[in-house]
């Protein structure tokens, strides 16, 4: 159902299969003026802004999210289900509440929370991530109650035939050593046994 009640566009293939997404939707404009080439504005309701243009030969979207998870949902929803969108990387500014992070540090997060979170009444992020046919990496880390998640997570996984491609073992902050060695070994033999092609990659905890 196109046009939607928040984007104004009536052909999706106007909206690229990849979109960047600030939260505000000048800096959306400012993103399209600066670094695409071929401009052509292509929403404006309640002026949140968007734009498509060429980087390099790659025609690439720009649009603003505004403020919270509410407001991206209801974009990112939109784009994903009518305009056929692939990728939404969310760009912008953000704060931390620790002075080790510098400007321009690369941080990883550790995603949506969960395989069973819910992402509306009717749909949980393991049924979303199962219908676009996502690998998926597992983050998981040493500490209390983490073993136990991470093996209901595979077996959540290999009950509906999904591709792991990796998990991730956050040794960030390190907990007691026995525990965090103990944990990696049979997580990594269970990982070896249902899911052979996956890796099992280690995070350490940073100097």
């Amino acid at each position: 159902m196109i046009p939607t009640p928040h984007i104004e566009v009536k052909d999706k293939h106007l909206i690229a299969k990849t979109v960047l997404m600030p939260g505000d939707p000048l800096r959306a404009e400012a993103i399209a003026n600066k670094y695409l080439t071929e401009v052509k504005k292509v929403n404006g309701v309640r002026n949140m802004l968007a734009f498509t243009g060429k980087f390099g030969k790659k025609l690439v979207t720009v649009m603003g999210s505004g403020m919270g998870m509410p407001s991206i949902g209801i974009y990112s929803y939109e784009l994903y289900k009518f305009y056929d969108v692939q990728t939404i990387i969310r760009v912008g500014s953000c704060g931390a509440y620790t002075s080790d992070l510098k400007l321009y540090d690369v941080v990883l997060l550790e995603g949506a929370g969960g395989l069973m979170v819910p992402v509306s009444r009717e749909l949980l992020m393991i049924d979303y991530v199962a219908e676009q046919k996502y690998p998926v990496v597992l983050v998981t880390s040493g500490r209390l109650g983490s073993l136990n998640h991470t093996l209901l997570s595979l077996e959540a996984l290999k009950n509906r035939n999904m591709e792991l491609h990796s998990i991730i073992y956050n040794q960030y902050p390190s907990s007691d050593e026995l525990i965090e060695a103990d944990s990696l070994r049979f997580i990594t033999e269970h990982c070896r046994k249902y899911f052979p092609n996956a890796k099992v990659e280690l995070l350490p905890e940073r100097p």
